[in-house]
Formats: structure tokens, sequence, C-alpha cells
């Protein structure tokens, strides 16, 4: 009997899988100005700066201000009713769309009481960014205490030098920009259609209604300078501001987290008044006080996205 030789052809070598990109959800619950939101467009640029492989997905309430952008920005309200209830809490869209973004980590500006409960259906560790807070604020509102913040995060991290939270780790501010990623001295002045010649006084403020018109009435009147208000109240602001700041020649806003720490970092603390306003749950005054001794070495923005690549990706 003739043996026939048969060929035996190799499986074809299937494509090896690859990994899933690192993703990053940046969560904020409040609109109270603009701080928040260039917070997490400082986040986001950091992240690009670093060369992270991943995706930043930002999470909040519907953002009131026309013509502000952070990128990859998804409405997820939380109601009253749910943040008081665990059970609604972790039904409600936030918990939805959260959920279905898989996040490899998360991010909570600040108010971390409105996730609480939907923190462990996530799965992924949870960094607490902290700013200035009132006593207590771990503790959360004092009818409402659940327990403390500090077993919810895997980190918490101060990102102003402020001392307030004892125990924190402490990063630099976070800025959206880099001096190097400013625009040209003269752009600002172009753009606001102003003679390049002539002395700008530019006031920067969102915060409440009506405050950046107070600071407008209190700087008006000296007929050597244009004196021009940018607040994303208004119509079409020019968001975010930090890379315009260094063609004005003279600054004027309020001393929330973002702008102060804003011209500390481009050098241009010494052409800048603050003028502290009053708020609850942010010592303005204090940050006033202190921002004159202190010069951070790096943004924060920078060292953060070494830390989350070291981490996730």
């Amino acid at each position: 009997m003739t043996q026939r030789s048969v060929h035996h052809s190799s499986p074809a070598r299937q494509p090896r899988a690859r990994a899933p990109l690192p993703r990053v959800a940046f969560f904020t619950s409040t609109m109270g100005g603009g701080g928040h939101l260039a917070l997490a467009l400082s986040v986001r640029r950091g992240l690009e700066r670093a060369g992270f492989p991943g995706h930043l997905r930002c999470f909040g309430p519907p953002i009131p201000y026309r013509g502000v952008d952070v990128g990859d920005y998804v409405v997820a309200a939380l109601s009253e009713a749910e943040l008081r209830s665990p059970t609604l809490a972790r039904n409600s869209d936030l918990a939805r769309q959260l959920c279905a973004w898989r996040p490899d980590l998360v991010l909570v500006d600040k108010f971390w009481f409105p996730v609480r409960h939907i923190l462990p259906l996530l799965r992924a560790p949870a960094w607490l960014l902290l700013h200035w807070c009132p006593p207590g604020w771990m503790q959360g509102p004092p009818a409402l205490r659940e327990g403390d913040a500090w077993s919810r995060f895997e980190r918490v991290i101060s990102i102003e030098p402020l001392g307030h939270c004892p125990g924190a780790e402490e990063v630099p501010p976070l800025v959206v920009c880099n001096p190097d990623e400013c625009h040209p001295p003269d752009a600002l002045k172009r753009r606001l259609g102003i003679d390049p010649r002539a002395h700008l006084t530019l006031i920067v403020q969102t915060g409440m209604e009506g405050e950046v018109e107070r600071l407008e009435a209190a700087h008006r009147g000296d007929p050597r300078r244009v004196v021009r208000a940018l607040s994303m109240h208004r119509g079409d602001p020019i968001f975010p501001i930090a890379p315009w700041l260094p063609g004005a020649d003279a600054l004027i806003g309020g001393c929330g987290y973002g702008f102060p720490w804003e011209v500390v970092w481009l050098g241009l603390r010494e052409r800048t008044t603050l003028h502290p306003f009053p708020r609850t749950i942010d010592d303005q005054a204090l940050r006033a006080r202190l921002l004159p001794h202190i010069t951070p070495r790096e943004n924060g923005a920078d060292v953060l996205a070494r830390q989350i690549q070291a981490r996730v990706a």
C-alpha cells in the first residue's frame, strides 16, 4: 500500500489582542466659576504633554457658559435626592455614565460627597484633588456624615500648598499652560482690537454674577489705560485665558484657585492685583496673603500627569 504524504498547514497566526488604552475619569460637581473647568483642562493638557496613551473623560453638571470647551465632557447630573440616598445614587445617571466608561482611575475635584456611594461601583482607584477647604470637609456635611473621605480614596492630593489638610500628599498648583505655551505678548491686544501701544488693564473674573462688573466699576476712569473685562458669564469668553495673560500690561482678578496660580506660574505676579471675594468653602483672603511667598518649581499638571502614567499606563 502506497502511503500518501499529508501536508498539514499551520494554523493562521492570530493577531495579538491589544491591551485596552487606559481610561481616566475626571469628576466635578460644581460650576461655581470657571476654575473647575480650567482644572479639568489643566489635567487634560498635562496628560497630552506627557504623551499619555489613554483617554481622559470629564463628568459633571451642564456647563452654563457658551464657548467653553474642555474636550470630552459628559453631562451627568446628580439630584439632591440622589445625593442623599445610597440607592438612588447608585442608580443615577452619573453612576450609569461613570460605570459605562469603565475608568482605570477616577479623579475627583474637591467635592467628594456626591460620589461617595458611586465610587465602590467603579472598582477603580480614586484620587481626591483638594484645594483650600473649611474644617470638617473630609467628614462631609454635618447633617449627612457617613464616615470620612480618607477611606474612600487611594490618595488625597493637595493641589496648592496651603497646609489646610494635614496628611494629604502635595503637588504644585495645576495650571492650564506652561510659559513656553503662551501666545506672543501682542496677541491679546490684536484679538481684542486694541492699539498695541495702548496700556491694557485686563480684568479676569467669572465667579458669581455681578463680581466682574464690580471690578470694572472700581478700575475705570484712567484715560491713559484701556480697561477690558473678561468673564465666562458674558457672550464670547476667551477660554482658557491663561495663555493670553502675558499680553496685558496690568491684570486684575479674584483670588479663586485658578487665576492667582496662573499669574504666579507664568511670571506675571508683579503686574497683578488680586481682589479676594468672600466664599464659604474657599478662603480667598488666605490665598491672597500666602501667594507672595510661594513660587512653585513645576506645573502641578505635569507632576500629576506623570503620576497618572505610572499608575495606569
